[in-house]
């Protein structure tokens, strides 16, 4: 699906190494050109899926975005809170085991609302073809709102990704994480 490749090669009582190779069109510093910028744009990703984690955190750094990376509900919930709430864009896999990403996704908006803090764009990520619908339907019924979250699909398109963190940084009102 992600045209790639998995490796192993093994020696007996010498251990195993895996080797995995992705194909991504461009390296993040061809297309972001490493760009830094004064308005400091904080990023959590959730993903329990390692690889996702790496590309995820290196298309959001090279363009200058403050990352944190959290494998699951829990551990989501509590780099949320550790750093205040005060994250501009949340991208959260909501594949993760059962249904792991949804509930971190609507415990992070609660706890927004509980601690009267204004939070930054969602996007629920999906590896799955077509299912933008489906996914919001379901972060509704477990109490999110459907109108504030957005959609991205697996593997992360680069320039989607590219403007999502252009838009907030024309954006940027430093106000996720403030009281409202």
């Amino acid at each position: 699906r992600m045209n790639g490749d998995i490796t192993l090669y093994s020696e007996i009582n010498n251990g195993s190494s895996f080797v995995f190779y992705l194909p991504i069109d461009a390296n993040c510093e061809e297309i972001f050109h490493n760009n830094h910028h004064e308005k400091e744009i904080k990023a959590l990703i959730v993903d329990d899926f390692w690889t996702d984690l790496y590309l995820g955190k290196c298309l959001l750094e090279q363009k200058g975005v403050k990352v944190v990376t959290a494998s699951n509900r829990k551990e989501a919930m509590e780099k949320y809170q550790e750093g205040g709430g005060g994250f501009d864009l949340v991208l959260m896999d909501v594949e993760m085991g059962e249904m792991g990403g949804y509930m971190a996704a609507v415990d992070i908006r609660k706890w927004e609302i509980k601690n009267k803090m204004k939070g930054g764009e969602m996007y629920l990520v999906t590896g799955e073809d077509g299912i933008e619908r489906e996914v919001k339907n379901k972060y509704g019924r477990l109490g999110g709102n459907v109108e504030e979250v957005r959609y991205l699909k697996k593997p992360l398109d680069t320039e989607k990704v590219k403007k999502i963190v252009e838009g907030l940084l024309e954006n940027h009102e430093g106000l996720s994480g403030r009281n409202i």
